[in-house]
């Protein structure tokens, strides 16, 4: 169990996490909108540890200020691990079991344990929507193309990944909603790239989804502390920009990144697998 009451909550700029009052503690605390970067600072002792670790995991209770949605409330259950020597579609592909054996287990809709992966790129161009990944201007370049007007947006970052979203919801997820079974898309511009590693411009991050619904995120996890550090820097500009605050730059957490070389990670949304498998089933069933 890691802690739920965190000074540095997440490093995108669009996860805004709940803020906590304390009157006896003069540090700012927020509640975890994942259990990442405390899992990383564990999974690294017990890697030099023992050489024989393999992997960590928790399910745990995480909390994020969204807008409540259909899709979205303030707390939820993730299902987060860890992997030595592992790689992206491993990591995937074992999210992908975990799912249909729930679907078993539980006794609802059967989902199938193969992981379609579907590389981005390849994606956008066979829908008629090519446009250059490796840097910021390409997404813009393309939606202003399209549109004629760029959506609103903060600075050259966020407008990047504004476009990149948009064309995303344009080009690929009707696609994905019309999926029979568990697809993943990978291979995520930098610029969308968190903790993923990256090279040539490309995160290895995937992201299941499942009849259009995303269930899933995961990595091939970023182990160079320096971009990391740069990352994070764009992205607390975007939050300074929005009008909320940045997000601490984890000292800690930047310091043990070099142990997550060949280490892969995956996120799951308990509450939305169930909703895939239930597909009756609300987010106000699991908080009242």
């Amino acid at each position: 169990m890691t802690p739920k009451a965190v000074p540095s909550p997440a490093l995108e700029p669009y996860i805004d996490a709940v803020g906590l009052t304390a009157a006896q503690s003069e540090e700012k605390r927020f509640l975890a909108t994942s259990p990442e970067f405390a899992l990383k600072k564990i999974f690294r002792a017990e890697m030099t540890a023992d050489n024989a670790a393999r992997g960590i995991y928790e399910i745990s209770s995480v909390f994020r200020d969204d807008r409540p949605g259909k899709h979205h409330a303030l707390e939820f259950t993730m299902v987060e691990w860890y992997e030595k020597e592992s790689h992206l579609n491993a990591i995937l592909a074992n999210a992908g079991a975990l799912i249909a054996y729930l679907s078993t287990e539980l006794g609802g809709t059967a989902i199938a344990p193969g992981v379609k992966i579907i590389d981005l790129r390849s994606r956008f161009e066979e829908t008629g929507c090519a446009f250059a990944f490796d840097n910021e201007t390409g997404a813009v370049e393309k939606y202003t193309a399209l549109h004629g007007n760029l959506p609103q947006h903060l600075n050259s970052t966020d407008a990047a990944i504004a476009c990149f979203n948009l064309l995303f919801d344009e080009f690929i997820l009707p696609g994905l909603r019309d999926e029979t079974g568990l697809v993943a898309v990978s291979g995520y511009p930098d610029y969308l790239g968190a903790l993923a590693f990256t090279a040539n411009g490309i995160a290895e991050r995937g992201e299941i989804y499942y009849g259009g619904l995303e269930i899933a995120n995961g990595y091939r996890e970023e182990f160079r502390p320096a971009v990391a550090r740069e990352r994070w820097l764009k992205y607390n500009e975007i939050r300074r920009l929005r009008g909320v605050d940045p997000h601490m730059i984890d000292e800690k957490l930047l310091a043990e990144l070099p142990y997550m070389e060949n280490v892969a990670g995956i996120a799951v949304g308990l509450e939305r697998v169930l909703m895939a498998i239930f597909p009756g089933l609300k987010l106000p069933v699991f908080f009242n």
